[in-house]
């Protein structure tokens, strides 16, 4: 950044410098300091295309490193907080980058039954168990779905918890899971 700031002050003694000299050649009417100050002119927007050209660099890189995707444990402790045991795989997932444009964040991933009992016991989960063909009554319907999501292949039946509010019904949350609690599927729509 410090070499910006220089090539900066460069730039803006080369303006004064052009000004100088077309003030000069205009006021002698001499030719030779118009083409000094065109010169200079030439030099001053040189400078001042590679700072701008730096400067779009270094935002962009910035910028993107502050909009890199999350990794599937990333996301997964924020929803649920740090895995207290090693034994969270994240399978697949599909983050909500953008609330409202993205409904929701997918996650599919291994788990073991103790952290399963910890990620239940955050939230008001209402338990049913449905066969796992009868996915019109459990998989939610928003979409985009991931082609990836599909609890139906959990075995024959599956173990859905979801905490839904009809008070606030932006935000809806399902675990489904099967009956040896070692793999999961979660959907978290929140506006």
């Amino acid at each position: 950044m410090r070499d910006l700031i220089i090539w900066i002050i460069i730039g803006g003694l080369s303006l004064i410098t052009f000004l100088f000299f077309i003030i000069k050649s205009l006021i002698k009417k001499s030719k030779k300091n118009i083409f000094i100050s065109f010169g200079f002119l030439c030099l001053t927007l040189c400078i001042g295309t590679w700072v701008v050209y730096n400067l779009a660099i270094k935002s962009y890189n910035k910028i993107a490193k502050t909009f890199k995707p999350r990794s599937g444990i990333e996301i997964y402790s924020a929803l649920f907080g740090k895995p207290e045991d090693n034994c969270v795989k994240v399978l697949n997932k599909t983050d909500q980058v953008v609330p409202r444009l993205d409904c929701c964040v997918w996650l599919e991933f291994t788990t073991c039954p103790t952290e399963l009992n910890r990620v239940i016991s955050q939230y008001n989960y209402k338990l049913t168990e449905y066969s796992s063909s009868d996915t019109s009554n459990y998989i939610p319907d928003y979409s985009p779905k991931p082609f990836w999501w599909t609890p139906y292949n959990l075995g024959d039946s599956v173990i859905v918890m979801r905490d839904f509010n009809f008070d606030n019904p932006n935000c809806d949350k399902i675990l489904i899971f099967s009956k040896d609690s070692s793999r999961a599927f979660y959907c978290d729509m929140a506006d």
